[in-house]
């Protein structure tokens, strides 16, 4: 039972280097100090199997547990409860969106909106998420424990400039982590 716990914990500790590791080769992490109280790390994938570009931005909303330390989360949160990011995708292949601007304290991703680029007459679209929340501690980086999935490609056959996208998030086993290696 005890090496489990042992295993669990250095398979976690690995996960966590791994990741900062690869971080700090795309793009340098913030260190903890005044400003910056903890880390958020969110892996995504992008796979586009088509000659264009990505047709997509997406932007995720966090809301923050509400300072009273109520217990339930609200579905329309007050705005001092919501904090934005971009994410920080590349146009086909692995990335890491890195977000130094939530305190530390009790989240959850609410939403994620989708922002058409280089798309005439796109619409944004935001669809709320039912993820459970998470918890960032001070002086720590977190990794979220879901990866966000992106892939673009044309329908068999089709010649046109039409193609065809998904998203969505899927869990992060530690086998994704060892990926990003």
């Amino acid at each position: 039972m005890k090496f489990n716990n042992v295993f669990k914990s250095l398979k976690t500790s690995l996960a966590i280097v791994l990741v900062v590791i690869l971080a700090s080769c795309a793009k340098q992490l913030p260190k903890p100090s005044k400003d910056v109280k903890s880390v958020l790390v969110i892996p995504a994938e992008v796979v586009n199997k088509t000659q264009i570009e990505r047709k997509y931005d997406y932007v995720f909303n966090f809301q923050s547990k509400h300072s009273t330390g109520t217990s339930y989360w609200s579905n329309s949160p007050q705005s001092d409860q919501l904090f934005s990011q971009r994410a920080n995708l590349q146009k086909n292949g692995k990335s890491l969106t890195i977000i130094s601007e939530l305190p530390p304290g009790e989240h959850r991703l609410f939403s994620m909106t989708e922002n058409p680029i280089n798309v005439r007459g796109g619409k944004s679209f935001t669809r709320k998420m039912r993820h459970s929340p998470f918890t960032l501690e001070e002086g720590k980086l977190s990794i979220y424990p879901n990866i966000f999935w992106y892939s673009q490609w044309r329908p068999r056959g089709d010649l046109s400039n039409s193609f065809t996208s998904s998203r969505n998030f899927g869990p992060l086993t530690d086998q994704g982590v060892d990926e990003y290696q």
